[in-house]
C-alpha cells in the first residue's frame, strides 16, 4: 500500500484513539482492511473496489459516496470505510451528524465505520483480522449473497463497537454468534434481518 512513486504511505498524523503511534495505527488499519478485501474476493473481485487498497489514499477515504435513500444517511451513503472526526468530545453522545473526515491530518479520528450495505459481490469468509479493527464503531453488511461462514470469534476485541447490522445476506453466511461479542461493553445494537440461509443464534 505504498505510493508507487515515493514509496511512502499517505500522510498520517495521529495514532489510535485508544493509544499507539501514527505509523502503527495506519499500518494496522490498512493491513486489516486489506485482509478483508482479499478474503471476500476469493473467487471474483468486488463489483466496486470502494477505493480499497488505493496506495495514494488515506484509509479513511476507502469508500465511495452513493446517492440513495438509506437510513441514517438520507440520500448520502458513504459505502466502504469512513471516519468520524474527534474534536476531543469523547464523552458526548453518538450522533449521525458527526463530521466525516478523509484523513487525520488536522484532527484525530474518533471512530471509523464499515458500511458494506450494497450488493458488491463479496465472496468468501470474513477474516479473523477484522476483530482487531479496534476503532470501528459500526458494521453494516447487506446483500452479500456469496459471503460464507460465521462471524469471527475475534470480534470480541472490537471494544468501540456500538452496532452491527446483517441484512439480506446469502445462504452460506451465518451460524452461532461469537460469545465474545456479548462481552463488549459498548455494543448496544445487533440487527439480524431477512438473511437467506443459516440461522443465527
Amino acid at each position: 500500500n505504498q505510493d508507487p512513486v515515493s514509496g511512502n504511505l499517505p500522510k498520517q498524523k495521529h495514532g489510535f484513539r485508544l493509544g499507539g503511534n501514527a505509523g502503527e495505527a495506519q499500518v494496522t488499519r490498512r493491513y486489516i482492511l486489506a485482509t478483508l478485501s482479499y478474503s471476500t474476493s476469493q473467487s471474483s473481485p468486488w463489483n466496486d473496489s470502494l477505493n480499497f487498497l488505493s496506495p495514494d489514499l488515506h484509509e479513511c477515504n476507502w469508500h465511495r459516496n452513493y446517492t440513495r435513500q438509506n437510513f441514517p444517511f438520507g440520500n448520502f451513503d458513504p459505502v466502504g470505510v469512513f471516519c468520524i472526526i474527534d474534536k476531543g468530545e469523547l464523552s458526548s453522545p453518538i450522533s449521525f451528524t458527526e463530521e466525516i473526515i478523509l484523513n487525520d491530518e488536522n484532527y484525530p479520528l474518533r471512530y471509523l465505520e464499515l458500511n458494506l450495505r450494497i450488493d458488491n459481490n463479496l465472496n468468501g469468509p470474513l477474516p479473523l483480522e477484522i476483530g482487531h479493527l479496534i476503532d470501528c464503531k459500526a458494521i453494516g453488511i447487506e446483500s452479500a449473497l456469496r459471503l460464507t461462514g460465521p462471524l469471527p470469534q475475534t470480534m470480541g476485541n472490537m471494544t468501540s463497537l456500538l452496532s452491527m447490522a446483517l441484512i439480506l445476506n446469502g445462504p452460506d453466511f451465518g451460524g452461532e454468534l461469537p460469545s465474545s461479542l456479548f462481552q463488549l461493553k459498548n455494543l448496544k445494537y445487533i440487527t439480524i434481518q431477512n438473511n437467506l440461509g443459516k440461522n443465527w443464534s
